[in-house]
This record gives structure tokens, sequence and C-alpha cells, in this order.
């Protein structure tokens, strides 16, 4: 018995995967079970040929987020020209590109929202932006009963526009949370071997 089985999942539920590799097994035993999934893809997958992406991802998810980097060799590969057309590959009711400083673009049932930046926040390291940027996206999601309005692309904007633009402020993608002391100087080190230097 997989834990999904035994986790007695519903409607309600949502589980989110990190990139395609590997899922796919998982993927077809949570859609019989009416879950809602969410896709993050921020690099390039291993699939080849337009019918492999469409076979492995077409209509299993509910929300899918790319980067622009994803999205734009997506569009080189399959001849697209805009990035409405990504969503022939997914099917998804809520399709999120984002953009770095210069915003993100939303497919929502078709429609294709842009969303630019006002305030770009000085950017040290890129890392996790575009995690905290989702985190936002699925929390507001989660909280709309899984109902996409101009509301929660707007609200999921502004609140994963200020996340993330704290994240890039700092190096690492989790340095944003910890505090950090300088080292200066080490005189001597105890490094665990017996000999101290």
């Amino acid at each position: 018995m997989s834990y999904f089985e035994e986790a007695e999942l519903s409607s309600n539920d949502l589980i989110v995967f990190d990139g395609v590799r590997g899922y796919e097994v998982l993927v077809k035993e949570l859609s019989f079970k009416r879950v809602k999934l969410a896709l993050d893809i921020g690099y390039r997958s291993k699939l080849g040929k337009l019918s492999d992406y469409k076979k492995t991802l077409f209509g299993k998810y509910n929300l899918v987020q790319l980067n622009q980097r994803v999205a734009d060799l997506l569009l080189r590969k399959f001849n697209f020209s805009d990035y409405s057309e990504l969503n022939d590959i997914f099917n998804c009711e809520f399709l999120v590109i984002t953009q770095g400083k210069s915003g993100a673009t939303y497919i929502v049932s078709g429609e294709k929202l842009e969303k630019k930046l006002e305030k770009v926040s000085l950017e040290v390291d890129p890392s996790g932006a575009g995690d905290a940027f989702y985190s936002v996206l699925i929390k507001n999601y989660i909280n709309s009963e899984y109902v996409v309005t101009d509301s929660l692309v707007n609200k999921s904007f502004e609140e994963g526009s200020l996340l993330s633009g704290n994240v890039v402020k700092n190096i690492g993608a989790l340095s944003h949370l910890l505090s950090f002391k300088m080292i200066h100087r080490i005189d001597k080190c105890n490094c665990g071997d017996g000999n101290e230097n």
C-alpha cells in the first residue's frame, strides 16, 4: 500500500511536484484520486518530442509554473510563438511563467495576463526566488479554494514579488531566514582528527 493510499486524500488536497522526472506513475495514481496537482519546472526536462511532453504532462496538473529560461526553451523547441501556446503541452487551468526582474505571465483558462514589476529589488543572488514566488501562489490558490480569479492573480503577484524580492537580496536561497556571522579569522582549528592546527 502506498503512502497516498493510506493518506485518504480528497479533492481538497494539493500535491506539489518540483520537476517532472520519475513522478509519472505517482501522478497517474493521484489523478485517479481527484487530488489537485501542481508542478514547478525550473530546469530543462529530459523529455524529447512534443508527444512525449503531452503524454507525460497534458491534463495532469491544475497549476504549472515555469521560469522564463524553460518557457523560452519550449517555445524554440516546438516552434511556438507565444507563451499562451505552452498550455498546448499542459492543458492546465493555471500556468505561470516567472520572468525575474520583468515580472510574470499568467495563462488562465486560455487568457494571457502580463504582470510587470514596478519596483525591482537589488539582486545579490537569484537562488530560490522562483520557489518563494511559487509558494505564495500555492498558498493563495489553496486559500481561494482553487478558484482562479483576477484577485488571486493580483494578490499572488504582489505578495510573491515582495517575498522573492527579499530572497534575491541575500546570498543563498535561505539566508534571508537565517542570521549568519562573518568569520574574520581562524587562529586554531580542532578538526576532530586529533591534530590541532
